[in-house]
């Protein structure tokens, strides 16, 4: 996996995070109506349940017919605000997984990220043991091993007189020593 495609993957995946956020928010907003629809209905049916309509048959009849038709409606919106409910529950659920999979998107991007890194301090180090290596070699030509290495140079008498010649270097107050650590 390259890290275009794991961008690309990311994209996507937040992509289709976004569709389903604007989905819930579409979902959400019906329901809404839906809801309101069926306050309305209510309403208007607890409405006409207190009409006068006993004068005659005919305005019995007529209050009758609307009062059936108004229960019918209400019935229907009450059933179509339930749906949206679900729909909405539906979209949420989506959002879920939809976030889910982002961020395991993420996730995974990440892990790209933090192996690229550890190549590149792998490879950094490795060319640092190179040099360092390098320089030892071209200090010590005689082949010995680094010190604490399997072999160690044998002493030799011009080596005890090259220490013994060598000054010990003296401090002065300003180098942090006094008199009495000496």
């Amino acid at each position: 996996m390259t890290a275009r495609w794991i961008s690309g993957l990311v994209r996507a995946r937040q992509f289709a995070e976004d569709n389903a956020k604007n989905e819930l928010a579409t979902a959400e907003k019906l329901a809404s109506r839906a809801h309101a629809r069926v306050r309305y209905n209510a309403e208007r049916l607890e409405s006409l349940h207190y009409a006068q309509a006993e004068e005659n048959a005919v305005t019995f009849v007529a209050a009758a017919v609307a009062l059936q038709a108004a229960a019918a409606t209400h019935a229907a919106a009450a059933q179509a605000a339930a749906q949206a409910e679900r729909a909405a529950a539906a979209r949420r659920s989506d959002l879920t997984d939809a976030a889910i999979s982002r961020r395991s998107a993420e996730e995974l991007a990440e892990r790209a990220r933090a192996a690229e890194r550890a190549r590149q301090a792998a490879l950094a180090q490795r060319a640092q043991d190179e040099i360092a290596a390098s320089v030892f070699r071209r200090h010590n030509p005689s082949g010995t091993v680094i010190p604490g290495g399997a072999e160690t140079p044998k002493a030799t008498p011009t080596d005890a007189a090259s220490v013994a010649s060598t000054p010990t270097p003296r401090h002065s107050a300003t180098d942090g020593y006094d008199e009495v650590s000496r």
